[in-house]
């Protein structure tokens, strides 16, 4: 409890209690001012669970990040679940069960507090528990579904047609959340189909009526979603496709970088060393040496087993391909994507939750070294934690601009659009035109281009040729890029305007308008 929750819950709250709330969390709360049943660029959930919130003033930037810190910590005591499920291999239809599950010995069973340890100094969870984004819900309703999945496919194949869809029904609910607040949790979901095909239990299974009836369960979650996309022409679907499938410049290296610094390169040599000692033990691999022995080696010797390796051979732990395959086909996906287009690492920040299981398990049955091993590994973490807190919570002012203040903006939009009042507002990120949005008290438009900016106001014939624009910008480049969309359209000059009252002293640049207006 002190490590899952109590910890956790303190450091997250010191870390952001006076931070502004960042670029996507201005959007999700724009989003909710102006409900509706889909949204151009993301699922709907993101935005539905900050409905209550606008029912008390306007964008409570510390109650957004609550509600992400709130997600956070029921995700990890649900990954919990899911551990203790796969060490005692208990089904959760049998209070004998559940009640070993919850017993002294297994919540006291050391892999249980390497992952609540694991997980409180690692800088992924920092991150997901403090900023609110599609992945806070996510996260927790795939962990969830997972969960149930589990549960299901321990359970029994060969009870009655109500047995079976009262097992299964669960996961159907959980994982229709989930797709409702991430349409990538389908890889997950894919990725648990799979380890059913795979499994002579799970094929059991798919041939009872309970998987099938809470798929369809599922979808009926993403009905609003599709309704939504019926009307506006399948636009959110096909960004979405577009976003993930698009070319753009690949990323591999950038990718599994990152995803070594941020798990550790102590946390990665435990899991490859895990894996080559499950491969060499594994019956394939031991037949084939065998083969090639008895081809090129007249009698050869036996080779000793080390007492590491007979711990793989007994595998005295359950089977963990289930943990397996939810881990590494959706991570193989993403970096197979990466070859070709630009892959954000939150697209597998789910994946590396369930390594973090994986590292638990492994780290306490392989580890020869173990203090050593978690210190290193500790320090590493740490460390990103210490740079992050430094470069976001205390002084560094390039990263604090980066994050959208609406009380500091919004005044300064607004006197702008007073000012000149024939003139259209634009941002150039999402972030910045939640904020116009906000000021206009208009709703977000159902469609950008490349998921920023509606420049379809254009190709709809809603903005005129000739208009006067108020260009907003983050930044020169972002500026740079829009000034030579619209200056394809009409000439534009520049104006910019520093915002010396504020305590980052230069705020955002506001490019600008074009020639009818001056520059000022």
């Amino acid at each position: 409890v002190f490590l899952l929750i109590i910890l956790p819950l303190l450091l997250r709250l010191w870390f952001y209690y006076d931070l502004p709330l960042a670029t996507d969390e201005i959007f999700y709360w724009s989003m909710a001012i102006f409900p509706s049943i889909g949204y151009y660029n993301h699922a709907p959930l993101v935005a539905w669970l900050l409905i209550p919130l606008t029912w008390f003033g306007d964008v409570p930037d510390i109650q957004i990040r609550f509600m992400a810190t709130v997600f956070n910590l029921a995700t990890n005591l649900v990954l919990m679940m899911l551990l203790l499920k796969i060490l005692s291999n208990k089904t959760s239809d049998n209070p004998e069960g559940m009640a070993r599950l919850f017993s002294y010995e297994a919540l006291g069973h050391p892999t249980v507090y390497i992952f609540a340890w694991v997980l409180l100094i690692s800088p992924i969870s920092l991150i997901a528990g403090t900023i609110w984004t599609t992945d806070s819900p996510l996260f927790l309703f795939m962990s969830l579904c997972l969960l149930t999945v589990y549960n299901a496919y321990t359970a029994p194949a060969n009870g009655s047609i109500a047995q079976s869809i009262r097992t299964w029904l669960p996961c159907g609910i959980w994982f229709g959340l989930a797709m409702l607040s991430k349409y990538s949790a389908i890889v997950w979901g894919g990725t648990a189909f799979l380890y059913l095909l795979y499994s002579k239990q799970g094929r059991e299974h798919l041939a009872r009526p309970g998987p099938w009836l809470a798929f369809a369960l599922s979808l009926m979650f993403l009905t609003p979603a599709i309704l939504w996309n019926i009307d506006k022409g399948w636009a959110s679907f096909l960004f979405v496709f577009q976003h993930g499938f698009g070319s753009s410049q690949p990323n591999t290296l950038l990718l599994l970088g990152s995803l070594i610094l941020l798990l550790s390169p102590v946390f990665t040599l435990i899991i490859v060393r895990s894996h080559w000692l499950e491969l060499k033990n594994s019956k394939g691999i031991k037949l084939c040496t065998s083969l090639i022995q008895k081809l090129l080696v007249k009698q050869a010797p036996a080779k000793p087993v080390s007492i590491t390796d007979e711990k793989f051979a007994k595998r005295a732990d359950p089977d963990l391909t289930f943990l397996l395959f939810i881990t590494y086909i959706p991570l193989s996906f993403f970096v197979w994507r990466s070859f070709f287009s630009e892959t954000y690492l939150n697209w597998v920040g789910f994946s590396c939750l369930t390594l973090m299981l994986l590292f638990s398990i492994y780290f306490q049955r392989l580890s020869a070294f173990k203090k050593l091993t978690i210190s290193l590994h500790s320090i590493s973490q740490l460390l990103i934690i210490g740079v992050l807190v430094y470069f976001i919570a205390i002084s560094h002012p390039v990263i604090r601009t980066r994050i959208i203040s609406y009380e500091d903006l919004g005044p300064k939009v607004l006197e702008l659009q007073e000012t000149y009042p024939q003139a259209y507002l634009y941002g150039d990120s999402y972030g910045m035109h939640a904020i116009l949005c906000r000021v206009k008290n208009e709703p977000l438009p159902y469609r950008y281009s490349f998921g920023y900016n509606n420049h379809f106001d254009y190709v709809d014939n809603e903005i005129p040729l000739g208009a006067d624009i108020l260009l907003f910008s983050f930044s020169r480049s972002g500026a740079d890029r829009y000034t030579d969309f619209f200056d394809e359209i009409q000439p534009l000059e520049a104006i910019e305007i520093v915002n010396d009252g504020v305590v980052h002293k230069k705020v955002y640049p506001f490019l600008g308008i074009n020639n009818k207006l001056g520059r000022s």
